[in-house]
């Protein structure tokens, strides 16, 4: 009986690990907090020169869209 009652847990931890991964230890998941908060820091500069960068290189793009829609109205 104990037998089958640990290898019922061993399937479903298995069943949890494959659906949702494995759990981190706790040392694991204490890196990971000091990784996410680094990760997750916004640096309005660099963001503000990718969108620089997007802009100019979408912006003949839309001109010519623009341009179309406005010749194909009239």
């Amino acid at each position: 009986m104990a037998e089958k009652k640990q290898s019922n847990q061993e399937e479903a931890r298995s069943f949890n690990d494959f659906m949702f991964g494995p759990r981190p230890t706790s040392s694991e998941s204490k890196t990971t907090k000091t990784d996410k908060k680094e990760n997750e820091s916004f640096d309005i500069v660099d963001t503000t020169e990718i969108v620089m960068e997007t802009y100019k290189q979408l912006s003949p793009y839309v001109k010519g869209v623009t341009k179309f829609f406005k010749n194909w109205k009239s």
